[in-house]
């Protein structure tokens, strides 16, 4: 399954394309009216405060001198010489100079507010952008991810599918053999016309090679309580494997080996300390001559499930890449025993 979840992502990522959903950052637009409001968060630029500076002191100094001509004026009229008229010059001189102090205080004071101001449009600029483009960037993984889920759902509906051809084969074939016919009874009398039960989760049928245990074999749940195989069912929810998504119950037809006192089929992948293997490959696994027995492959979440004997077991879906590359490998090899 974890090689289906990757495909589709990988899909959903080809769907998005190499240009994404789009982010505002990397617009050549964008960058240029950032570039802008950086500028503007430096406040004036020397250039603009020696201008802004020259008006200001041109206006003033045009004020400055009308205001000395009109108090010469006044004092000629009213006839006023000597120190009284210099002390009122100078009064008018004084009051130019501190006015023209003010305009050196005003424009500094305007080209703080000014850096402010620009340091304030960069900053929301900057988290209008950010906010979009992470929203940009979860909707491309919410599509990666769905494809993902996508493909892994078409997986399993293929290997259930397979099952269901695999059942109908074999049954079609022991039903030529004469084996099964109508109304015939016993364990070969059950299996005619491979089903896939809806809630019971089922594929009867018979099958060459698959891997599985022996339906009696006990699997510890998730609530720590121990389920017969041959009774779980979709939906359940199993210790490491997570939920069933598969159930099958298939005639065997491939060589059976006992493992730690369970039944399984020697295909089976099986965690033996640090390293998954087939059961036929263990030196604990003793063949059995007899074949005839009722397995129950299963499907999980996370591709494994753990028995009352104390070991891991990869679920029939699982391929021996999918088992190295399990992120959750370390903490399976803490429950083998």
């Amino acid at each position: 399954m974890s090689k289906d979840i990757i495909a589709g992502t990988k899909f959903g990522e080809s769907v998005i394309g190499e240009g994404d959903l789009g982010r505002l950052g990397e617009s050549a637009d964008i960058q240029t009216s950032m570039d802008v409001l950086r500028q503007g968060a430096q406040g004036y630029s020397s250039e603009e405060s020696l201008a802004r500076k020259e008006q200001a002191l041109s206006s003033h100094n045009q004020a400055q001198q009308a205001t000395e001509r009109a108090l010469q004026s006044r004092l000629a009229r009213a006839g006023v010489r000597g120190g009284q008229a210099g002390a009122q010059v100078r009064d008018t001189a004084i009051a130019g100079l501190q006015q023209r102090g003010n305009i050196e205080r005003d424009l500094f004071i305007s080209g703080e507010q000014a850096k402010q101001t620009g340091a304030q449009n960069l900053y929301n600029a900057a988290s209008n952008v950010g906010q979009f483009d992470l929203g940009q960037a979860a909707k491309e993984k919410n599509i990666a991810l769905q494809s993902g889920f996508g493909f892994a759902q078409l997986g399993s509906a293929e290997r259930a599918a397979f099952l269901s051809s695999q059942s109908a084969d074999k049954a079609a074939a022991a039903r030529m053999a004469g084996v099964g016919g109508g109304g015939g009874s016993g364990l070969m009398g059950g299996i005619g016309g491979g089903i896939i039960g809806g809630a019971a989760g089922a594929v009867t049928g018979a099958v060459g090679a698959i891997f599985c245990h022996e339906e009696s074999t006990l699997v510890l749940m998730e609530d720590l309580t121990y389920k017969m195989i041959k009774d779980i069912r979709l939906g359940d929810s199993v210790h490491l494997g997570g939920e069933v998504k598969l159930k099958g119950d298939l005639y065997n037809e491939a060589e059976m080996f006992e493992y730690k006192g369970e039944l399984v089929t020697g295909s089976h992948y099986v965690l033996e300390g640090d390293n998954w293997l087939k059961v036929k490959d263990s030196s604990l696994a003793l063949p059995q001559v007899e074949t005839d027995y009722i397995i129950c492959p299963i499907e999980t979440e996370n591709g494994v499930y753990v028995t009352k004997a104390g070991y891991v077991s990869a679920d029939f879906a699982q391929e021996y890449s999918d088992l190295l590359e399990d992120s959750n490998y370390e903490e399976y090899k803490k429950v083998s025993v």
